[in-house]
C-alpha cells in the first residue's frame, strides 16, 4: 500500500468509509475523513479511534484497504 492510495481514499468525495488491515492481524476502521490523516512525510497513518486514542500505523505495513458498502 502506498501513501498516495491512502490519500486517495481520505480525499474521496463523497467519502466512503474503509477499514485498514495491517500485517499481524490488526485492522482499523476509518468511518469519516476526520478519523485519519497521513503524516507529511507519507510514512505514517494516524487513525483516531472512536474509543479514544490514536493508532499510529507504518504505511508500508498496511496489507489492504477494504471499502465499506454504503447503503
Amino acid at each position: 500500500m502506498t501513501k498516495d492510495e491512502i490519500k486517495l481514499r481520505l480525499n474521496q468525495r463523497p467519502f466512503r468509509p474503509f477499514k485498514v488491515k495491517v500485517a499481524g492481524d490488526g485492522e482499523y476502521e476509518v468511518p469519516t475523513g476526520d478519523h485519519a490523516h497521513i503524516h507529511p512525510n507519507g510514512r505514517l497513518l494516524f487513525v483516531h479511534l472512536d474509543s479514544g486514542g490514536t493508532a499510529i500505523i507504518d504505511v508500508p505495513l498496511i496489507t489492504s484497504v477494504h471499502i465499506k458498502e454504503v447503503a
